[in-house]
């Protein structure tokens, strides 16, 4: 009898074990288990966080695309109404009346002289002291002379109208992006009544712009000395109707 009681003993002992050891790999499994899940999660976390980066530079080059976009139709708009204004004054330019002789010429400096022309007042400005050659871009000189000179005779008429005209000599335009010489006396007549409205406060809606290209040259000749003469800028200054 106590041999059966001692391998019943056994028996159950040996169970016992076999169900520890079950119990510990049953463990060890669902940790290795976890373990994968929480893997598995971080990856997630890493890839969400990668996307989520990938998303906010994408909506930022969405942002700065668009911006360009208005910045595009803008422009567009200006140089739309730059163009209908321009065409109108061409269109004046076109219809204005032939240059006459001037009379009693007063020289306002190196490069400027004023005179009157058909009772109008008249400030020229030759371009070998205000532009390059081939260029719209005022130089320093240039500058200096329409904020001094320029500006202060326009203050002494100031219920005068002004048109800003652009004057080129006969030689084709070579080397420049105007490519004819009617589109650089625009160019640069423009640029004078900018100039005049921004720094030397003269008011835009007071001034009128005119382009004459080669087609009224002050001297009509092919020389060298004709040639530089043709070339200018004239402000011309003309009274208001009232005092018609």
């Amino acid at each position: 009898m106590m041999k059966y009681r001692l391998v019943l003993v056994a028996v159950f002992g040996g169970l016992a074990l076999v169900g520890c050891k079950s119990n510990d790999d049953l463990l060890d499994a669902k940790g290795r288990e976890l373990g994968e899940r929480d893997s598995e999660i971080a990856a997630l976390r890493k890839r969400l966080a990668s996307e989520e980066s990938i998303r906010l530079v994408m909506k930022k080059d969405l942002d700065a695309t668009q911006g360009a976009l208005d910045t595009a139709k803008a422009d567009a708009d200006r140089l739309r109404s730059n163009n209908g204004q321009l065409a109108s004054d061409l269109a004046a330019a076109l219809s204005a009346p032939k240059a006459t002789p001037k009379t009693g010429v007063r020289k306002l400096g190196e490069g400027i002289e004023m005179f009157e022309r058909d009772g109008a007042i008249v400030v020229r400005l030759d371009s070998a002291v205000t532009f390059s050659p081939g260029s719209a871009t005022l130089s320093k000189n240039g500058q200096g002379l329409l904020m001094n000179q320029v500006a202060e005779v326009l203050a002494s008429y100031p219920s005068h109208r002004v048109s800003v005209e652009g004057h080129t000599d006969d030689q084709p335009i070579k080397k420049s992006r105007w490519k004819t010489n009617l589109n650089l006396s625009i160019a640069r007549a423009i640029e004078v009544r900018r100039f005049l409205a921004a720094r030397a406060k003269v008011t835009e809606g007071r001034m009128r712009i005119a382009a004459y290209g080669e087609h009224q040259p002050r001297i009509k000749a092919a020389s060298k000395a004709a040639r530089s003469k043709n070339r200018r800028v004239e402000i011309v200054l003309y009274r208001p109707a009232s005092a018609n």
